[in-house]
């Protein structure tokens, strides 16, 4: 059985938000991953789609007419559905190494509330020696980042949120603007976070907040990924 690797094409379908529909890539994917080997790398990918798609459905519930909604709705319901058992499954298999894997199940296991889980898969790593290592990406360690704050192994400060911005910008001269759109995306939720627990929301809005936002979006344009464009709304 071979594994499930997806192609150059459904990469960029995928992060044009192209999952449904005649030209949709979802099914197809879907139909691929029914036959291939099962591995920690084929459910990991699977699992990276499965949550992108509803992503993509939960920016369509607020747009559109009704019945768009309720597509929206269903197609959330589906991914979901789909997701979790195997974020469960691989929840219990990853170690140090597999970093890029622990990333997508942990974002997965926090959206679906599942975050006793996450907390435990970050604290088995552990999460903060990953960050020491030269060889993961550096979006990969904005992202951890994130989930222990999320998970509450790490206090949400400027002093985070600045380090993520670097994070950002050390992606962006790698010129992996599809990593560096989250990333900055990243950085301004949680600012906007931070901001109302301290009660600067307003004064944030004025100029940080838009900064973060127009860098996002000025990454996201430059591959054209309007998934991530969706998200900023």
């Amino acid at each position: 059985m071979s594994l499930l690797d997806l192609s150059r094409e459904e990469k960029e379908a995928i992060w044009k938000g192209e999952y449904w529909g005649e030209d949709g890539v979802l099914i197809p994917i879907r139909n691929r991953f029914t036959g291939c080997d099962q591995s920690i790398e084929s459910k990991k990918n699977m699992l990276s789609v499965e949550y992108s798609a509803a992503n993509r459905a939960w920016s369509d519930l607020r747009k559109g007419s009704v019945r768009q909604r309720f597509k929206a709705l269903w197609r959330l319901y589906d991914s979901a559905r789909r997701a979790m058992p195997l974020a469960r499954s691989l929840s219990s298999r990853l170690n140090i190494n597999n970093h890029d894997e622990i990333d997508v199940v942990v974002t997965v296991l926090i959206q679906f509330r599942q975050r006793e889980l996450a907390q435990k898969l970050l604290d088995s790593i552990p999460w903060y020696e990953l960050l020491r290592r030269d060889y993961i990406a550096p979006h990969t360690k904005a992202f951890l980042i994130r989930h222990a704050i999320n998970c509450g192994l790490a206090y949400l400060s400027n002093e985070r949120i600045a380090q993520i911005e670097a994070y950002a910008r050390h992606t962006e001269q790698r010129l992996d603007y599809r990593q560096a759109a989250r990333v900055w995306r990243t950085a301004r939720d949680l600012l906007i976070v931070l901001a109302r627990r301290e009660g600067k929301l307003a004064m944030y809005k004025h100029k940080k907040l838009p900064e973060l936002e127009r860098n996002a979006r000025r990454c996201a344009q430059k591959i054209g990924a309007m998934d991530q464009i969706a998200k900023l709304r």
